[in-house]
C-alpha cells in the first residue's frame, strides 16, 4: 500500500509538473508573440513616422502642400493622417510632424521634429524682404493667387493686408491685421547681387540711363541674354523677349511697365535700391535688389506678373501683387537666368537633398 500510495503521489506530481510546464510554455509563447507583435508594431510605427516626416518635409519645402493641413498617406498597408506645423519658435527651420492612424489594429499617434531640407531662393516668393516689410501710408497689401508666398525678416503692418498663402517671418512688430495668412517662423538666406560675377557672361552694355521700351531678344545657347547698366537706370514702357538686366546702381520704374506678350520675362538684378515713381500703377518683372524697395505711390501699384525680392526694407503705400511663380515651378531655370545663388556656381544651401 505504501508503494502504491507513493506511486500515486509520484504520478500526481508528474501530472502537476507537466501541466505547469504546459502553462509556462503557453505563457512563454504568448509573451514571445506579444514581444513579436510589439516589435512589429514598433517597426511599423517607426516606418510610418519616418515616412510621414520625409513626405511632409519634402512637400512643405517645395511649397507643394500647405502647413497645418491634414494629408493622408499609406505606409505598409495602413492609412495615416499626417500634418506638419511650424516649429521654428522652438528651433529655427524645423517642422513638428504628426501622424495618426491604425498600426496593426491599434490606434497610434506619433510625433517628431523634422528639419527643412534646403533654403528657398528669394525668387520663389511673391515678396521677399531681408529687413522690414512695412507700410508707409494708407495700406493695402493684397496677394492674389495661391502662389503668393511672402517672406520678411520683420513684419510691421497696420492696415489691410490680405494673403492667400503662407507668410514666413523671423520677427514681428505687428501682424494683427493680417487675414488669410498661414504664419511660419523662419529665417531665410539672401544671395547678393555682385556685378563682377557677371563679367564672364560678357553682358551687353546699356549706354542710356533712361529707357522707354526695351527688347531683350530671345535665348541663345544655355543662358538668357544679359544686359548691364553701369550706373543708375530709369525704365518704363514695354519689355519684349526674355533676359536679364543688371543695374550696377539704383533702378527707378519711371512709368508703367508691361510685357508685349505672354512668353516675355525680365529679371532685374540691382546692386542699389529700387523705387517706383508715384504715378506708376502697373509693373512687371522679377526684381532682385540688394538694397531697399520704396513704393510711395499715389494710386495702388499692381504687379501683374512678377516678384520682388530685396535685402533692405520694403516700404509700400498701396501694393497689389499677382506673382509670377515661374522660378518656383521651374527651378532648373534659375541658373540659365543667372540668378544670384545659382550663378556663377550653385550655393550648396540651395542644393541640399
Amino acid at each position: 500500500m505504501k508503494r502504491r500510495g507513493s506511486a500515486l503521489i509520484f504520478v500526481i506530481a508528474m501530472v502537476f509538473s507537466i501541466t505547469s510546464m504546459v502553462v509556462v510554455t503557453a505563457a512563454m509563447n504568448r509573451s514571445v508573440n506579444n514581444m513579436n507583435e510589439s516589435v512589429h508594431r514598433s517597426t511599423q510605427e517607426e516606418l510610418a513616422l519616418d515616412s510621414s516626416a520625409a513626405y511632409v518635409t519634402a512637400m512643405s519645402d517645395s511649397n507643394a502642400i500647405a502647413l497645418n493641413n491634414n494629408y493622408t498617406m499609406t505606409v505598409g498597408g495602413e492609412n495615416y493622417t499626417v500634418k506638419a506645423i511650424d516649429n521654428s519658435t522652438t528651433m529655427k527651420l524645423t517642422y513638428a510632424v504628426s501622424a495618426v492612424g491604425s498600426t496593426r489594429n491599434k490606434t497610434t499617434s506619433l510625433s517628431a521634429m523634422s528639419g527643412t531640407h534646403r533654403t528657398a531662393h528669394p525668387t520663389y516668393y511673391a515678396l521677399w524682404c531681408g529687413s522690414k516689410l512695412m507700410s508707409i501710408g494708407t495700406e493695402l497689401l493684397a496677394m492674389n493667387t495661391d502662389n503668393a508666398f511672402v517672406y520678411a525678416n520683420e513684419v510691421a503692418v497696420s492696415g489691410i493686408s490680405t494673403f492667400t498663402s503662407d507668410l514666413t517671418y523671423n520677427t514681428s512688430s505687428n501682424i494683427s491685421s493680417l487675414t488669410n495668412a498661414q504664419v511660419i517662423h523662419a529665417q531665410e538666406e539672401w544671395f547678393p547681387v555682385n556685378s563682377s560675377n557677371y563679367d564672364a557672361a560678357t553682358p551687353t552694355a546699356i549706354a542710356s540711363n533712361n529707357l522707354t521700351n526695351f527688347a531683350l531678344g530671345t535665348k541663345s545657347g544655355a543662358h538668357y541674354n544679359t544686359y548691364r547698366r553701369a550706373g543708375n537706370l530709369d525704365i518704363g514702357g514695354v519689355i519684349s523677349g526674355t533676359g536679364v538686366i543688371i543695374v550696377d546702381g539704383n533702378l527707378n520704374i519711371s512709368s508703367n511697365l508691361s510685357y508685349s506678350g505672354a512668353s516675355d520675362r525680365c529679371v532685374f538684378l540691382v546692386t542699389g535700391v529700387l523705387t517706383f515713381s508715384p504715378t506708376v500703377t502697373q509693373a512687371v518683372g522679377h526684381f532682385y535688389v540688394n538694397g531697399a524697395v520704396s513704393i510711395n505711390n499715389v494710386l495702388p501699384l499692381v504687379i501683374t506678373r512678377g516678384t520682388i525680392a530685396c535685402n533692405g526694407n520694403l516700404n509700400y503705400n498701396q501694393l497689389d501683387v499677382t506673382p509670377d511663380p515661374y522660378f518656383l515651378q521651374n527651378q532648373d531655370q534659375c541658373e540659365p537666368y543667372r540668378l544670384p545663388g545659382f550663378w556663377p556656381v550653385t550655393d550648396p544651401r540651395l542644393n541640399r537633398p
